[in-house]
C-alpha cells in the first residue's frame, strides 16, 4: 500500500509528491473543503479518498480525528463502504471541469442581482433574477443548495439539483432533473461580470452572454466511510435529528 496523508494545507512541493508517488488512498484531514480539494487529485490518479473530520460539521468527512488506526484498518481489511459519488462536468470556454458538490452562478462583489436564463436539454426553463443559481450533486445537496432551501438527496440517487438563491421570483422553487439532462445557465444581465464558482474552491469570471453547460460526469469518485454508519446516521448527527436508534 502506497498512502499520502494530506492536512489542510497545499504547496508545490505536494504537488510533485502527487506526481511522483503511486497512491492506493488519499486520507483528507481537516472538513469537507479538504476532501473537495482532495477529490479533484483523487479522481487524476482514480483512488479512493477517505476523510478525517477536524471539525465538527461534515458530510463527507466519514472518520474522527481518533479513528485514524481505524479508518488504515478499515481500508487494509477491505472492511470499509467505499461509495461512487456522482460529479458534475461542467463545460465553460473551452474548459472541461468537475465539481463534487455543486456549481454557482453567482453575482459580482458590487452586489447588483443577476439576470440567468435557464434551459434543459436546449428546452426552455426559466428566466429568473437573483443572487445566482446552484447546480448541485446529490452529495452537494447537504451543502449551499441545502442552505438556500434544497431537499436532501439521498447520495446514489441519479439526479441533478437547481435550487435558486434569493430568486426575484416566488414561484421558483428548488427543482430536481434526472442526472443525463445537460444543464445550460446564461448570464444575460444585471451586473457587469458575475462569478462562477466551482466546489467553493474555483472561481471563475463570465461575462454577458456568456454559457456555463453542466452534465453529471461519467467519471466516479470512490470516497471510504465506516462500513458500521449508514448516510442516514450521518443525517442524524451531523443534522441533529432526534432519536436514539
Amino acid at each position: 500500500m502506497e498512502l499520502f496523508f494530506k492536512e489542510d494545507y497545499f504547496s508545490m512541493g505536494l504537488r510533485r509528491f502527487y506526481d511522483e508517488t503511486p497512491l492506493s488512498i488519499m486520507i483528507a484531514a481537516g472538513g469537507d473543503g479538504t476532501l473537495l480539494s482532495v477529490s479533484k487529485l483523487a479522481l487524476e490518479k482514480r483512488v479512493t479518498v477517505a476523510g478525517v473530520n477536524i471539525g465538527s460539521f461534515g458530510f463527507l468527512t466519514g472518520y474522527k480525528k481518533e479513528e485514524i488506526p481505524k479508518l488504515l484498518d478499515d481500508f487494509l481489511n477491505r472492511r470499509g463502504r467505499v461509495e461512487e459519488r456522482y460529479l458534475l462536468e461542467v463545460k465553460f470556454h473551452n474548459k472541461t471541469l468537475h465539481a463534487l458538490n455543486d456549481v454557482v452562478l453567482h453575482m459580482s462583489e458590487d452586489r447588483r442581482v443577476i439576470d440567468i436564463s435557464i434551459t434543459i436539454d436546449g428546452k426552455f426553463i426559466t428566466d429568473f433574477v437573483g443572487d445566482g443559481v446552484i447546480v448541485s450533486t446529490p452529495t452537494g445537496s447537504t451543502a449551499y443548495s441545502l442552505s438556500a432551501g434544497g431537499p436532501i438527496v439521498v447520495p446514489e440517487t441519479d439526479v441533478s439539483l437547481i435550487t435558486p438563491i434569493c430568486a426575484h421570483a416566488l414561484s421558483f422553487r428548488p427543482l430536481v432533473i434526472p442526472g443525463e439532462k445537460r444543464i445550460t445557465l446564461k448570464f444575460t444581465g444585471g451586473s457587469d461580470t458575475a462569478f462562477l464558482i466551482i466546489d467553493g474552491q474555483s472561481v471563475l469570471k463570465i461575462k454577458h452572454g456568456e454559457e456555463v453547460n453542466i452534465r453529471i460526469a461519467h467519471e466516479r469518485l470512490k470516497i471510504m466511510f465506516p462500513e458500521e454508519r449508514s448516510y442516514f446516521y450521518l443525517l442524524r448527527k451531523k443534522m441533529g435529528w432526534g432519536g436514539n436508534r
